[in-house]
Order: structure tokens, then C-alpha cells, then sequence
């Protein structure tokens, strides 16, 4: 996965950080992708809770 590489040390720290690092392949530094080959992601969004 192709994250800001700022991001991670954030991402890492959360609650859920720990299974992040282990389940997902983040690349390690930055990426040069073309406009048409990535997508944006807006975290302000609310989510609803898991249902389990």
C-alpha cells in the first residue's frame, strides 16, 4: 500500500497500529505514481462502528 510516509509514524501509534504494521504492506518511502493510478482517502469522514 502506498501511504504519505508521514502518515505512518501516526498511523503506527493508534490503537490498531500494531496490526496494521503486521497485516499491511506499507511502502517504505515515498512513491511517484501518475494522477490516474491513485486514489485519496478522507479520514475526516465518520465512520459507523464494526458490527460484530
Amino acid at each position: 500500500m502506498i501511504l504519505d510516509t508521514r502518515y505512518l509514524p501516526a498511523l503506527y501509534a493508534t490503537r490498531r497500529g500494531r496490526v496494521l504494521r503486521q497485516q499491511l504492506n506499507f511502502l517504505p518511502r515515498q512513491a511517484w505514481v501518475r494522477h490516474d493510478e491513485h486514489y485519496h482517502v478522507d479520514f475526516a469522514l465518520p465512520c459507523a462502528p464494526l458490527q460484530r
